[in-house]
């Protein structure tokens, strides 16, 4: 039977996600730490408002930096690294 490629996706995903945690075994730690702080960082910075729209607008610049990374290391832990670094050449 042939795999579909939402199963073929799948199967590669949970292939890369094993080897990662073996290789890496601190990766887990590293990431959560870093979604910990980004996390931090965006709630703090999400829907304070300030008068001057170009600094309003830097400010949301950065919140959806933010955000991106949490987009990124999830791309990264499942191997799709051309998708991640594009992702951050966009930032």
């Amino acid at each position: 039977m042939k795999l579909t490629y939402k199963e073929r996706l799948i199967k590669a995903r949970t292939y890369s996600k094993k080897r990662l945690k073996e290789e890496y075994p601190e990766y887990e730690n590293i990431v959560n730490k870093m979604t910990d702080f980004f996390t931090m960082v965006t709630e703090k910075l999400d829907g304070i408002e300030i008068a001057d729209e170009k600094q309003q607008y830097k400010l949301l610049l950065a919140v959806s930096f933010m955000r991106t990374h949490y987009v990124v290391n999830e791309l990264i832990a499942n191997s799709e690294v051309i998708e991640a670094a594009t992702l951050m050449r966009s930032n």
